[in-house]
């Protein structure tokens, strides 16, 4: 099995709960065209490059 770990090169508001890893997850689907559940990971950075998220 191969892994893809795709770093989004947006900036996006991080934040707390389900509704922003969905909101994510939409991201990933929309403007990378990529399955959000296919297994690869998908690392999205705040605005500030101090956090980072991964889906």
């Amino acid at each position: 099995m191969t892994l893809l770990a795709v770093l989004s090169g947006l900036s996006t508001k991080i934040l707390k709960g389900l509704n922003a890893t969905l909101t994510l997850a939409l991201q990933v689907q929309e403007v990378l065209r990529k399955d959000p559940l296919s297994g690869h990971l998908f690392v999205f950075r705040g605005r500030r490059s101090d956090l980072v998220k991964v889906i």
